[in-house]
């Protein structure tokens, strides 16, 4: 079972941004197997002055990210790790063994014609992951 951590901190423009994170990574971590990291985001119209989304955007949200995290558990090559939520876009960090997959999994989770931008890089050591993890929970890295 995954716990989750929460955070709100300001981006470089000043913008509120909603964190969520899993915690007790580490047997991933620690496998070296979840060495591909996808950044996935959904652009969305949010307040126009918070830029964060109405009730029913952050619904929405919320129903995309469960989909998500169906979809990669079924396979099991795929892990979303982190979530964040500001400057009108709601940004997920997923973790992979099989990127092609992972890419599949996200077309089967998100059946309509959903705008999503999907960014990929190499991060073995999770580093991504452990800024925002070691940063907000002020854990020493092991």
């Amino acid at each position: 079972m995954n716990n989750w951590f929460n955070n709100r901190f300001n981006d470089e423009e000043g913008n509120t941004v909603f964190l969520r994170g899993k915690d007790h990574m580490e047997s991933f971590i620690s496998s070296r197997k979840y060495a591909q990291r996808l950044e996935i985001s959904y652009h969305f119209n949010g307040n126009h002055k918070t830029k964060l989304p109405n009730e029913a955007m952050l619904v929405h949200l919320d129903q995309l990210e469960q989909k998500l995290e169906h979809e990669f558990a079924k396979e099991g090559k795929a892990i979303l790790v982190l979530s964040f939520t500001g400057n009108h876009r709601r940004t997920w960090q997923v973790y992979s063994t099989d990127v092609y997959a992972s890419i599949l999994a996200i077309n089967r989770a998100i059946d309509t014609e959903v705008p999503l931008d999907i960014v990929h890089d190499t991060d073995e050591d999770w580093l991504f992951y452990k800024n925002f993890y070691l940063k907000d929970n002020h854990k020493s890295q092991q």
